[in-house]
């Protein structure tokens, strides 16, 4: 039973913010509150909730820079999500109430998110800014040491030292950095994709220097509903996942990379109207609460809360789907009938050129389009060539053995998810 101890006014175009929270060396703790589309960035003093219910606040200008948040370790950083923007870094250790802006790290496109961590770089720790680079589907691994800022300094720094950055090699398609999360031995860095390239996928940045890409996955309905996906959170063993229209789903990390199983879901997403937009659905999510107790916001159906016990997850639940190839987890519906020979294929990972506008579309544009498939697989040769699966001109009736292994050549024990994340091998 959630109680409303206080309501803020914050004009704007859009009513969505991001905040985050953050206690200062003087025992205070502050919240930051930005946004876009006319919003500007808000310093809430939190202390007064303690005494009378009333947080006292104050507007700092900064309109339209704060399409997300970041605040850790006396930084306060606002991603633009605008191109050329950047992400804005401000000192929250001098001045809590009014903090100085102290640099930018642009990113050559715009700056989505952002997260601080502590991370160890040719043997000595080092506080590192992780960057979601938007379009240029990119996230890079910046140094925030490199550089002491100096409050006082009408110079501000407009690129900070580069450590390393992920690669887009790994997709054929551009895709967007929208969002990360780090697991517990920061090793493994899980990246969110919202432009339906692909939706998950891992980097492994024990060498900060130079991350290397792991594998890519979606959660189990994937192909019944291609939902996007929005961003998630790592908590022990599991990674919670806000993903749109699919709702919030849970996923057993323990034994990640080879192995990731979902584990658990919650349909917040209704949609009577049948509204087609795909951006609809589980946006958000915080797991940081000293309860356990996790919040999903939905743009339809609003907040949940929910409780998470090891006894509300089954170890046999269905295995994600690996993306591309959207192979259901579940024995697929369409099977050979009578004599006729079934013929095998996936989805390649090409493009075709969309005959109505022009322009060259992956399969991934095409299933989340499913009222467009029978109009471009007819009207378009090579959508028939490039997304066969898709257009129904074939159908793999059968499915791996998630729950047997084999020996790889080194006499290694492997399983198929292990191989379907390296197709080198095939």
């Amino acid at each position: 039973n959630p109680v409303l101890v206080q309501f803020i006014e914050m004009e704007s175009i859009r009513f969505w913010r991001d905040v985050e929270t953050w206690k200062h060396s003087n025992g205070t703790t502050y919240a930051y509150v930005a946004g876009q589309s006319g919003a500007n960035l808000y310093v809430v003093d939190l202390s007064g909730l303690d005494t009378n219910n009333t947080a006292s606040y104050i507007e700092r200008g900064w309109q339209n820079y704060g399409h997300t948040v970041t605040v850790r370790e006396g930084y306060l950083i606002l991603n633009t999500a605008n191109s050329w923007d950047g992400c804005h870094i401000f000192d929250l250790e001098s001045n809590p109430w009014d903090p100085p802006h102290v640099g930018i790290y642009r990113t050559g496109s715009d700056c989505h998110d952002s997260s601080i961590e502590r991370l160890v770089v040719d043997g000595e720790e080092r506080l590192v800014l992780i960057v979601a680079g938007g379009n240029t589907g990119i996230w890079t691994l910046v140094d925030l040491e490199s550089t002491k800022f100096d409050p006082q300094s009408t110079q501000k720094l407009d690129h900070l030292y580069v450590i390393g950055e992920t690669s887009t090699e790994p997709f054929d398609s551009f895709a967007y950095a929208h969002s990360h999360t780090l697991d517990a031995s920061k090793n493994l860095l899980y990246v969110f994709e919202e432009s339906n390239v692909y939706d998950i996928a891992i980097w492994d940045i024990s060498n900060p220097k130079s991350p290397v890409f792991l594998r890519e996955f979606s959660y189990s309905k994937n192909h019944v509903e291609n939902s996007l996906v929005h961003n998630g959170f790592i908590r022990g063993d599991y990674l919670l996942v806000a993903n749109y229209r699919g709702g919030f789903r849970v996923f057993d990390v323990s034994k990640s990379p080879t192995t990731i199983l979902e584990v658990g879901q919650y349909d917040t997403f209704v949609n009577p109207e049948l509204v087609e937009w795909p951006y609809e659905g589980a946006w958000n999510l915080y797991p940081g609460l000293s309860s356990n107790k996790v919040l999903v916001t939905d743009t339809k159906s609003g907040l949940h809360i929910f409780n998470i016990r090891e006894q509300d997850v089954s170890s046999t639940a269905p295995t994600v789907s690996v993306s591309p190839s959207l192979s259901p987890s579940n024995a697929p519906s369409i099977k050979p009938t009578g004599s006729v020979s079934p013929t095998f294929c996936d989805d390649t990972r090409g493009k075709f050129i969309n005959p109505k506008t022009n322009k060259q579309e992956p399969c991934r544009w095409l299933q989340a389009r499913p009222e467009l498939i029978p109009i471009l697989c007819h009207e378009s040769t090579e959508a028939r060539q490039v997304c066969p699966e898709t257009c129904g001109v074939c159908s793999d009736y059968c499915e791996d053995n998630f729950g047997g292994s084999f020996l790889d050549d080194d006499g290694i024990e492997r399983n198929c998810l292990w191989l379907q994340g390296r197709e080198r091998l095939f």
